[in-house]
């Protein structure tokens, strides 16, 4: 029986309660083997489509290249920007996803206006070999690491080994977030602050924080509606002797968090939520804040550009997707937690080096990952990895890291094995029960540029 199939059934035999009901030793077992309350919040930002890697990172510019294509059509090799040590990118877009312009003022400020404002915090690789030109397989490898299906998000497997029985312990808001095998359960928040409110105020009617509503039950009623389903839950973890099951039971009892303790991450929520991954970013925080989450992905699709106008949607799409990370480290300012933020910047694979018969781009293997870590403790201002004026990957040396026609490719994996290493679950045991598999480590953060 997987975890989904459970908690159906848990819920259809009224199994479905608050965890800070629970009393008995085992339940506070599992809670004291919770995290440390100043572990990372770890986020995966992913844009779905495939996100064009020489509008971003890997730009060439409207020049005739080594194939005889133009890779672009709107901007110079002389218009290419910088940022950090030798991060370059593609100029920023100057209109939205809508065909509004931006404006420097405006929230959307773009990719490389995100490279300059948090230079310091960025470690971009370029020239990965994604190795795959499909959509389902290209999101899992960028979140995952791995090719094989049913691979768990590092998101997933970071929230198990770290966090496991927090509440809200990986809340997704799309992209690839599949936590299979990881004993992690993935919180979807729908509409934000709505659909929360049910889960804060079950017995009114409006779920609102006003005291003053109407509701299903006399207070007195749900109390004991309460003690009944806790008296019954007891009965049912003590007769229950499969370990395994067992185990489960009292990972879904303390998840399921209490109407009180839940309530605490609305003291985070700012008065204006925001829209598309501007309010994702904001409940992630604010959960964060609570301290009732440890990892969650923030998603924005529209990047699967196969015709007329791919520049312009590119540019605008990423403004919009990298906006959600912008809210993050500003939130995470505010309170108090942006030595405690790692973000990873990922999309399904590249776009062509040059356009199609529509004026558009299609799928490409090539692309790329940004790493901000708040922390320090990667060095920032680095772009690593290399790709041709074809927009290529370009094999590199292992260990320097260096362009060489005798390397290797860089694979996702190595950078899941890297980021494994450095939010420091290598070695947990969700981690060796989803291996990796490479060859050879790289270590990003020893590479010199």
């Amino acid at each position: 029986m997987d975890r989904r199939d459970f908690i159906k059934l848990c819920s259809l035999t009224g199994l479905g309660v608050a965890s800070s009901q629970l009393t008995g030793s085992v339940v506070n077992e599992v809670k004291a083997q919770d995290a440390d309350p100043n572990a990372p919040l770890f986020v995966i930002v992913g844009g779905s489509g495939g996100p064009d890697h020489m509008m971003l990172s890997a730009p060439v510019g409207n020049v005739t290249n080594s194939g005889g294509f133009v890779p672009n059509r709107d901007f110079a090799p002389g218009d290419i920007q910088t940022a950090g040590q030798n991060i370059i990118f593609a100029p920023p877009a100057t209109i939205d996803a809508n065909g509004q312009p931006i404006t420097p003022v405006e929230q959307y400020t773009g990719y490389g206006q995100l490279l300059v404002d948090y230079a310091s915090l960025a470690t971009v690789i370029v020239g990965i070999d994604g190795q795959t030109n499909g959509h389902d397989t290209g999101r899992r490898v960028s979140s995952s690491g791995i090719l094989a299906q049913n691979s768990p998000s590092l998101a997933a497997v970071y929230a198990a080994a770290v966090a496991q029985t927090k509440p809200l312990s990986f809340i997704t808001n799309g992209y690839y977030d599949e936590s299979q095998g990881t004993d992690v359960a993935k919180t979807r928040l729908g509409n934000g602050v709505g659909s929360l409110n049910r889960l804060i105020f079950p017995n009114k009617i409006n779920a609102v924080a006003d005291d003053d509503v109407p509701r299903f039950h006399t207070e007195e009623t749900f109390a004991r509606i309460m003690e009944t389903r806790q008296a019954r839950l007891d009965k049912m973890i003590a007769n229950q002797r499969l370990p395994q099951l067992k185990d489960s039971m009292n990972l879904l009892y303390t998840a399921r968090l209490g109407m009180t303790d839940l309530r605490r991450i609305v003291d985070f929520i700012p008065d204006d939520l925001g829209n598309g991954t501007v309010a994702q970013a904001n409940m992630i925080a604010a959960a964060y804040a609570a301290g009732l989450c440890q990892s969650a992905t923030i998603s924005r699709g529209g990047f699967d550009t196969h015709g007329a106008g791919t520049d312009d949607t590119q540019r605008g799409n990423m403004a919009q997707l990298v906006a959600g990370i912008r809210q993050l480290f500003v939130r995470a300012e505010e309170l108090n937690f942006a030595d405690r933020l790692v973000v990873m910047l990922v999309g399904d694979f590249g776009r062509t080096p040059k356009y199609n018969s529509g004026n558009g781009k299609d799928h490409y293997p090539t692309t790329q990952t940004v790493i901000f870590d708040g922390r320090g403790r990667i060095p920032g201002g680095r772009q690593l990895g290399a790709t041709d004026d074809t927009g290529r990957y370009r094999k590199v040396d292992p260990v320097s890291l260096q362009p060489s026609d005798s390397g290797v490719a860089i694979h996702h994996s190595h950078v899941h094995a890297w980021m494994r290493r450095e939010l420091g679950i290598e070695d947990a045991e969700v981690a060796r029960l989803n291996p990796l598999r490479n060859e050879e480590y790289l270590d990003f953060t020893a590479a010199t540029v």
